[in-house]
């Protein structure tokens, strides 16, 4: 039933919410003028004026969520300064029944990395022979479900002890490897690291969440496979 005159009309709109009062706007747009009017006159008109101010106000908070949403995500884009250090460090280490002098050739082989190790695809370059100080190698790698290709240099080389190789991809810096050796009773202590460096904050909360624990996983894989495979060696 609809209200009739401005003064019921303006009592019955003080005791409704502002939503209650926005409803029952559209159903007075079906009455007669003199109702219509009379509504234009009291709370209803309120609630009209506060539809096309909220229309008005949509498009703002929308472009403001743009450009926060935008501000955020360039922000975590940006690379690094050197002097912040978002290092990681994922390190494995396994018992191997077999002479240090044989792991340690065996690891420093590029051609080997494949047999061994669930991340390197395929090696070009210097392969045949355990690598000395300079000499380089391509590989094509799939880490924590990423695909590239790293060029690594040796740039430290004392055997049977020590290997470390360093790596760079499109010229920026993708880390290092190295390898450390000690004789055991039962054979070889063999620690393997591999050191890489955040180079941005998007980076470094995706390596937090997830690529850091991945490559964990690799790593130890990669360490199993390669006791086994030395260990069942002739």
């Amino acid at each position: 039933m609809y209200l009739t005159g401005t003064s019921a009309a303006t009592r019955y709109y003080r005791r409704t919410a502002r939503g209650s009062i926005c409803v029952r706007l559209r159903r007075y747009l079906v009455g007669e003028p003199a109702e219509l009017s009379s509504l234009f006159r009291g709370p209803a008109f309120t609630c009209a004026r506060y539809f096309e101010e909220s229309q008005m106000k949509w498009p703002l908070r929308w472009i403001s969520a743009i450009m926060a949403a935008f501000a955020v995500a360039v922000l975590l884009a940006l690379p690094l300064p050197e002097s912040v250090d978002l290092t990681t460090k994922i390190v494995t280490v396994i018992l191997i029944e077999r002479p240090d002098l044989v792991v340690f050739d065996y690891v420093t082989t590029p051609a080997h990395w494949p047999d061994w190790h669930p991340s390197s695809l395929s090696v070009r370059g210097a392969t045949d022979h355990p690598l000395s100080v300079g000499e380089q190698v391509v590989e094509e790698f799939r880490v924590a479900g990423r695909r590239g290709s790293v060029v690594w240099t040796v740039a430290v080389r004392d055997r049977p002890r020590k290997w470390v190789i360093v790596g760079t991809i499109g010229g920026k810096s993708a880390g290092a490897v190295s390898y450390s050796l000690r004789p055991v009773a039962s054979g070889t202590r063999f620690e393997r690291e591999f050191e890489y460096r955040s180079p941005s904050l998007g980076f470094a909360a995706v390596n937090v969440l997830f690529v850091r624990a991945r490559i964990q996983q690799e790593s130890e894989e990669a360490v199993a496979r390669l006791k086994k495979t030395l260990e069942t060696m002739p």
